[in-house]
């Protein structure tokens, strides 16, 4: 064990937690694990945002064509989850023409996605109380009180 003795493990290890140059490296690796967990929240909502904020006119040229990849935005880009390049050829190999085609991610999936993390949409417990019922008075005509009935 790294040269230190078998014997008293937790000895050692209370030793090396009060010693400064240990309590540094592990504040470091503590930051960077929250850093990376802050991160990778962000990183997943920026990525969702995307998705959401993605405006399909943008996908287009001014003739109606598909762009280019390349020619794509951030946020376009962000949103789709395919992009085919499929060239027509002639028999003897020659480009013909090129068809440029995407599949974008689920938009709705993603409002739902973004919506449950930030607490937007609330489990709803359905009230099953019943509300229409009728009554019914049962009597003996001769001054009874009447009884009620319930009726679902």
């Amino acid at each position: 064990m790294a040269g230190f003795s078998e014997n008293n493990p937790q000895t050692i290890s209370y030793q090396l937690l009060k010693n400064p140059m240990v309590q540094e490296e592990i504040k470091l690796h503590q930051d960077r694990e929250a850093t990376l967990a802050d991160l990778d929240e962000k990183k997943l909502l920026e990525e969702l945002a995307k998705i959401i904020l993605a405006d399909p006119r943008q996908f287009y040229d001014d003739e109606g064509n598909l762009k280019p990849i390349t020619e794509l935005g951030n946020i376009e880009a962000g949103a789709i989850s395919k992009f085919q390049v499929t060239e027509k050829k002639n028999r003897h190999g020659k480009v013909l023409g090129t068809t440029f085609s995407i599949q974008k991610i689920d938009r709705r999936q993603a409002i739902v996605d973004y919506g449950h993390h930030i607490g937007m949409f609330v489990e709803r417990k359905e009230d099953v109380t019943p509300t229409d019922f009728n009554i019914i008075l049962v009597g003996d005509g001769k001054g009874d009180k009447p009884s009620e009935e319930k009726v679902v």
